[in-house]
């Protein structure tokens, strides 16, 4: 369990980490794009652990939200970015934006999963883009 907590901090520690990299390296918008779309790269790489480790922290809730509040907090920062550049909607909640995340990822028994995936983060990031 104490192992399974550490892996889980890792991998929330690599996403963060990525985040705060996009946000320094490129356009609000373009970062945000990014970031959703090395989600689903994540995603579909750790399927296998991410099931492993789900049912190892089942014990340990506390751990596993403490992780998805700071995952939030980097896609949020990301959104918020985008909103004052003008480029992202400003009536979508990180809240829906995670939920479409949690979707991906609790649907990877579909046998064409990955290119359903990139459909649904493509339709989550076109719905994003503020119109002119």
């Amino acid at each position: 369990e104490s192992l399974a907590a550490a892996v889980y901090e890792e991998e929330v520690a690599t996403l963060c980490d990525l985040a705060r990299t996009l946000r320094e390296t490129l356009r609000p918008g373009e970062a945000l794009t990014a970031m959703l779309r090395r989600m689903v790269d994540h995603i579909d790489a750790g399927q296998t652990l991410a099931r492993r480790l789900a049912t190892l922290l089942a014990a340990a809730p506390d751990e596993m939200a403490r992780g998805g509040r700071e995952l939030e907090l980097a896609i949020s920062e990301l959104l918020a970015d985008g909103v004052r550049a003008e480029v992202v909607r400003d009536d979508v909640s990180v809240g829906a934006v995670m939920m479409a995340l949690h979707g991906i990822g609790g649907a990877g028994d579909r046998p064409e999963w990955r290119a359903e995936a990139d459909g649904v983060i493509t339709l989550v990031i076109d719905g994003l883009a503020r119109k002119p």
